[in-house]
């Protein structure tokens, strides 16, 4: 935690006045992590009398999420919002989202839009050619709601709540970004000249996440972890070890929902296509309401 609160310290003092951060987040285990460290980084700095960043944290809500998740982000977006007012900190929360068009379902069946799948081929934007949805879903809408804030952010520091053990494919995602760059500088985009990418957990393992989560608690919300667990044991079917797991690379190149040592659960769209999301089973299996997504996640 302290190497990161360096990395935070060490961005601030290379950074103009100017400079706001946006934290990007689902509101997941490494998103909660991130976010909870920037809330501490400011925590300090005001304590020290120090001049303090302008922050946003953005979550973003593609409209097809797990149900327990899309009102876990309303409820964090306004517990942060509370505490950051109480203590009088210039950190806003959002909830970010695509307009209706954009939308998985009306994409797929209004606009004839091929179901998202792995593919060979990238776009520009350097993701699965046929993995459309996530820059439709989440990535334009996040973008667009920080370009609308050019006058709070004329530039900014992008961060990201990505970690090198989440999977094979997370790893190689890193490296191919950081081109040689200092530690935690991961996501320079060329043609933004205005941000800079920053990934301040990026060399956290799974156990120092888990450990976190035992040991520690989101300054916004003392609730806000224990919440997180268990919508993730419902996905894990372990209540002992109820964390997210990670899609990884099998030896032959394929994509695999196989969890790591955090052993339980990947909540994601719940009609994504790249692969049988078990978690939305499991969790659905629990909830006599879900059984239909129980059936669709069992049948593929």
């Amino acid at each position: 935690m302290e190497l990161s609160l360096a990395l935070l310290d060490a961005t601030d003092a290379a950074t103009p006045p100017e400079t706001g951060w946006v934290v990007n987040s689902s509101t997941g285990k490494d998103s909660t992590v991130l976010t909870a460290l920037v809330c501490h980084w400011l925590l300090r700095r005001r304590d020290q009398g120090a001049p303090l960043r302008e922050v946003m944290i953005a979550i973003s809500d593609t409209r097809s999420e797990f149900p327990e998740m899309a009102s876990r982000m309303r409820a964090e977006r306004e517990a942060i919002n509370e505490w950051a007012t109480r203590e009088n900190l210039p950190l806003t929360c959002v909830v970010v989202q695509p307009p209706v068009k954009n939308r998985l379902l009306v994409e797929v069946i209004g606009n004839g839009k091929p179901l998202p799948k792995i593919s060979n081929g990238k776009s520009q934007s350097g993701l699965s050619a046929a993995s459309w949805c996530m820059d439709r879903v989440k990535a334009t809408p996040l973008d667009f709601v920080v370009q609308q804030s050019a006058g709070r952010f004329p530039s900014f520091v992008q961060m990201l709540g990505v970690r090198s053990a989440e999977s094979a494919k997370r790893a190689i995602t890193i490296d191919a970004h950081a081109g040689g760059l200092p530690f935690g500088v991961t996501t320079l985009d060329g043609r933004k000249a205005n941000r800079i990418g920053l990934t301040p957990i990026v060399h956290w393992t799974d156990l120092q996440v888990t450990f976190w989560f035992k040991t520690e608690a989101a300054p916004w919300n003392l609730k806000s972890n224990r919440n997180l667990r268990e919508i993730y044991a419902k996905g894990s079917g372990d209540a002992d070890g109820p964390t997210e797991c990670s899609l990884t690379i099998t030896k032959e190149g394929e994509l695999s929902n196989s969890c790591s040592d955090l052993s339980g659960t990947r909540m994601g769209c719940w009609m994504c296509m790249l692969s049988v999301n078990k978690s939305l089973k499991n969790t659905a299996d629990k909830e006599p309401r879900y059984a239909w997504l129980a059936k669709f996640h069992r049948d593929r």
